[in-house]
């Protein structure tokens, strides 16, 4: 019931935060977080550890994204099909006479 300790240097902790997932660290003196448009529900934990494992790595690699731009989700936009465009123009096309 006191004050939960600190996490390990480098370890990213998975949090339920209002209902959905939230992920916590420290790097380099500085404490990140990154909220996933998830619910804390464990069919959705793969979203979080897959995230866990891309940010571990980029650490690790050294190109860790400080924006944390390269983490967020994507929207996914819709598709929108536009119809197809018939060769009638709206003006009739006249040959001259030769």
């Amino acid at each position: 019931m006191g004050i939960k300790p600190k996490s390990p240097r480098g370890e990213i902790n998975i949090e339920n935060y209002r209902g959905r997932i939230r992920l916590r660290w420290r790097y380099n003196g500085k404490r990140y977080l990154l909220n996933l448009p998830y619910a804390y529900s464990p069919e959705n934990m793969h979203h979080a550890t897959v995230k866990v494992a891309e940010i571990e790595l980029d650490i690790m690699k050294g190109c860790f994204d400080t924006s944390l731009e390269k983490y967020k989700p994507q929207k996914i936009k819709p598709v929108t099909v536009l119809p197809e465009k018939k060769d009638n123009p709206s003006y009739p096309c006249y040959s001259l006479p030769s």
